[in-house]
């Protein structure tokens, strides 16, 4: 395999045009977070929608209007995450507070193998 082709044949496309290697863990994230920013959009977008109509009571249609501007923000905090960012912060905690966090990785395993041996 000659050195200008190694790992092109591994490679698809982004949504916005852009190529990216398959399998990669940030990139499933990135079409992961689009599509949940997405459906938050949306279901701002209908809750708005239902608080605008004419039979809607207008102390729920305050409260459906609240609810929408909080899943609104809440998509564009999706948005905007970054899981490059998260990740060095999670790193740093860890080496600052190494037993910190194996008691908190040993008691995440214990939820989870309980939660799992349940099913």
């Amino acid at each position: 395999m000659k050195a200008e082709s190694f790992g092109t044949e591994n490679r698809a496309e982004n949504p916005d045009g852009q190529e990216r290697p398959q399998g990669s863990a940030s990139v499933g994230i990135s079409d992961i977070k689009n599509i949940v920013a997405e459906k938050l959009h949306d279901v701002a977008d209908t809750i708005a929608k239902k608080a605008v109509s004419r039979d809607a009571n207008p102390e729920v249609a305050h409260y459906a209007r609240q609810a929408s501007a909080m899943l609104e923000q809440s998509a564009q905090y999706v948005r905007d995450w970054e899981y490059a960012d998260t990740e060095a912060s999670v790193r740093d905690y860890i080496r600052k507070n190494p037993g910190t966090s194996l008691i908190i990785a040993g008691l995440t395993g214990l939820v989870i193998g309980t939660l799992l041996r349940r099913r």
